[in-house]
């Protein structure tokens, strides 16, 4: 075999490329326009991969249990020499390919799939002659291989593979994984061009049956249901970004006929792997509330409340405006409507709640285009205005919403947020009546404090605009989530286990049409098959829904729940920091789990640096040594952190509550990222600093890279006197021991400078 050099994963993240296929060529290749090297410190591996990608299509079909993946591809060779080498493609566990198709010379080419044995030998190889182990984090799987020759330069070459495979299925579960690690192991495409990316996934239910649950615990998703919902399409919610980790997908069927359900439960576990007895489980909750049920629109009283203060110019009045007017264009014809404008004092369009008929919509609407942004804030007043409107038909069991859009302060009347807040509950408690308060904040001038508290006592919730985001589009999507209830004052009891624990969310919310409720949480094992219990108000009546439950040991395809229940009960323990103070077991518990499943921000980054420094852990085996050993980053951390704890409002307010609110109430393993960008937001023409804690979660463990060397958070709570290991990278001791221990392959994936608790009696640490 010639030397085979360098690996491309070749669907892009950015400018960058993630797993799927591989570009192995065979010989260094130089003259690349624009060529830079990334990440640092730089790889071996980089002057070995030319390619680049110019497009990405994956397209999905999934019929019953059978999935069908297409992955088309451009491929582009911009250095000024003729290339040539293979192209590997790792394939999931049971595919098998199709066809593939890729044009040389005017033919069609051929490839082999490789059994797993001569497999591991390529992978070996490449490891040993690229000096980079990223390829080991494909070692599980097969391979299909194809000659690429010759590749001219300044050329594009298509591939295109289809393969298929059987889904595993777990009682009434099905679940589709499709690989999309990211590893930036080749440089940008040419400049100024911008990759196309294209994901779809198809379903088809058959054979009589409907989905009951389609969810994604990876990635945010759009699903668009036929009518009789036995199909669908999924998309990616953010199409502007390329997915860095696996998408992984679950889903349901049930007949069509003779069960009719109104609302289904799934339930998912995961035993600890040092425990056999405890776990933590996750539970869905999705209402059976179809499109093609014409009329079958549950009535609900709205107020929606308007900040015009004159720090809604500068274009943030017009865009909330827009996002009024499609919040008004939902309304259902039985729904009534209030709109109340506030700076400083309070308008009301209406004398009380009015039908949301043409011409009462109408008259909104012209009422909404003349608003202008002028005076002070009267939060108090408009508050108590809304809740006014409320109080004229408390005796009807409506579902009610309070719509509060505002950029500011409160200026005049009450302006402290607990005394404001207070005065909500005890306004609506005189009344009688109970009414959701759903706050959305633009900009960094609010009370981040004020708009959460409203959120936690009603039972709402509170989204963020930062400066420089679509206020519309944020607040169209923001209010299309809960125009429509379906389920509310839900409780929700399992019997079975020995105890339930840490649930999140602590209170359960509203369930909405199209919407999904995700519960997480902890358990000890006690009867292997249990009950589920929700009771609430179901479309306006009081309803009991059962459904049975199963503690049977979880497979290796829900190791995702613990995961999920540590972003969110980080973002909940981060809440009661932000709004109630610190207490060192809030900040113990919050330090623990983040360096356990590598939840990285600002605050907890900071954290973490106190805890190893009160430990004297030593410097060269501490998790942000970049931070730590860096005055201006390790100031900006710090400053980051006090602003989490102390501020209310500016930019380190928001981007906190921002962050947080993501954590909090994560949904799949996309909110982490997402919490940590919305984090660094520093406000104004501030810039963070470039050094951002690089971490990894791989197969179980947590690495955080110190100073080019990735350290497994596990072995920095060993004792001092715990045997150490080191074996030389790409040595033959580093293959055999692989050979031995086939588990450390993924882990050995992060890095040629790595530190490794392989057990609590032996540390591994691979040098160079």
């Amino acid at each position: 075999m010639k030397k085979i050099s360098a690996l491309l994963s070749i669907l892009l993240l950015s400018s960058f490329a993630a797993g799927q296929g591989l570009v192995i060529t065979d010989q260094p290749v130089v003259g690349v326009p624009g060529h830079r090297i990334i990440p640092r410190p730089p790889r071996p591996i980089d002057p070995y991969i030319p390619i680049r990608v110019r497009s990405s299509e994956v397209d999905t079909k999934i019929a019953g249990q059978i999935a069908t993946t297409t992955i088309s591809q451009v491929l582009y060779n911009p250095s000024t020499r003729r290339v040539q080498g293979h192209f590997l493609f790792p394939l999931p566990k049971d595919a098998r390919i199709d066809s593939f198709s890729m044009e040389i010379d005017g033919e069609l080419t051929e490839g082999e799939l490789l059994d797993a044995r001569k497999d591991r030998k390529i992978y070996e190889d490449i490891v040993r002659r690229t000096l980079d182990p990223a390829l080991f984090e494909y070692s599980d799987q097969s391979l299909f291989k194809v000659r690429i020759f010759p590749f001219e330069a300044c050329s594009t070459k298509e591939i295109r593979i289809r393969y298929t495979q059987l889904l595993p299925k777990d009682g009434n579960l099905v679940s589709y994984t499709l690989p999309f690690k990211s590893r930036e192991l080749c440089p940008g495409l040419e400049k100024g061009r911008k990759e196309k990316f294209v994901f779809e996934v198809s379903l088809l239910a058959g054979n009589g049956q409907r989905y009951r649950t389609v969810y994604s615990p990876s990635h945010d998703i759009e699903v668009e249901f036929s009518r009789k919902k036995s199909k669908a399409k999924i998309t990616l919610s953010d199409t502007g970004e390329i997915p860095t980790s696996d998408f992984q997908l679950v889903f349901s069927t049930s007949p069509k006929k003779g069960n009719e359900e109104p609302i289904t439960a799934e339930f998912f576990t995961h035993y600890d792997p040092d425990s056999k007895n405890e776990g933590h489980f996750l539970l869905l909750v999705s209402p059976q509330v179809w499109e093609e049920v014409e009329g079958d629109v549950l009535p609900k009283d709205v107020v929606f409340v308007l900040d015009s203060s004159a720090s809604m110019r500068d274009g943030k009045l017009a865009k909330a405006k827009e996002g009024l007017d499609f919040c008004l264009d939902s309304l259902n014809p039985a729904d009534r409507f209030q709109i109340v404008r506030f700076s400083t004092d309070s308008e009301p369009l209406f004398d009380g709640l009015v039908v949301a008929s043409k011409e009462n919509l109408r008259e909104a609407e012209k009422f909404v285009e003349s608003i202008k942004p002028i005076g002070g804030t009267a939060v108090e007043e408009a508050l108590s205005v809304a809740i006014e409107s409320f109080a004229e038909t408390k005796s009807d069991s409506r579902p009610r919403q309070l719509i509060f859009i505002t950029d500011g302060k409160p200026t005049l009347g009450a302006t402290d947020e607990k005394v404001l807040v207070k005065g909500v509950k005890r306004q609506l408690e005189d009344a009688d009546i109970e009414a959701r308060v759903f706050s959305f904040g633009i900009g960094e001038k609010i009370n981040t404090h004020l708009l959460d508290l409203l959120a936690r006592e009603t039972k709402a919730h509170t989204a963020y605009a930062l400066p420089g985001e679509d206020i519309e589009l944020k607040i169209s999507r923001f209010y299309s989530r809960f125009a429509e209830p379906v389920y509310s004052d839900l409780t929700v009891k399992i019997n079975g286990p020995e105890w339930l624990r840490s649930l999140t969310p602590k209170v359960v919310p509203d369930v909405f049409r199209g919407d999904q409720l995700v519960i997480l949480g902890r358990f000890k094992k006690g009867e292997e098959n249990g009950k589920l219990t929700l009771t609430g108000t179901f479309r306006g009546r009081e309803e009991t829904f059962t459904f049975p439950v199963s503690f049977a040991e979880g497979g290796k395809q829900n190791d995702f729940i613990p995961r999920l229940w540590a972003v969110r009960r980080v973002g909940w323990l981060l809440e009661q920091i932000r709004l109630n103070g610190e207490s060192d077991e809030l900040k113990d518990e919050v330090t623990g789990l983040a360096r356990q499943y590598a939840i990285v921000t600002p605050y907890t980054s900071w954290l973490i640096l106190e805890d190893e420094a009160r430990r004297n852990v030593p410097l060269t085996n501490r998790s942000l040594r970049e931070i730590e050993s860096a005055p201006v980053v390790r100031r900006h951390y710090e400053s980051k952190a006090e602003g989490f704890s102390k501020a209310t409002s500016g930019a380190d307010a928001i981007a906190s509550a921002a962050s947080e609110s993501e954590l909090k109430s994560a949904r799949n393993i996309a909110a982490q990222s997402m919490a940590m960008k919305r984090s660094n937001y520093t406000g104004g023409l501030a810039k963070a600093p470039s050094a951002v804690p690089q971490s990894r979660l791989i197969n179980g463990k947590s690495f955080y890279c110190n100073s080019g060397q990735w350290i497994d958070s596990d072995s920095q709570s060993m004792a001092e006197d715990i045997p150490v290991t080191q074996i030389k990278f790409g040595s033959e001791d580093y293959f055999r021991f692989l050979d031995e221990n086939p588990e450390a392959c993924q882990w050995f994936s992060a890095g040629k400078s790595l530190r490794l608790a392989l057990n609590e009696k032996e540390i591994i640490e691979i040098i160079n």
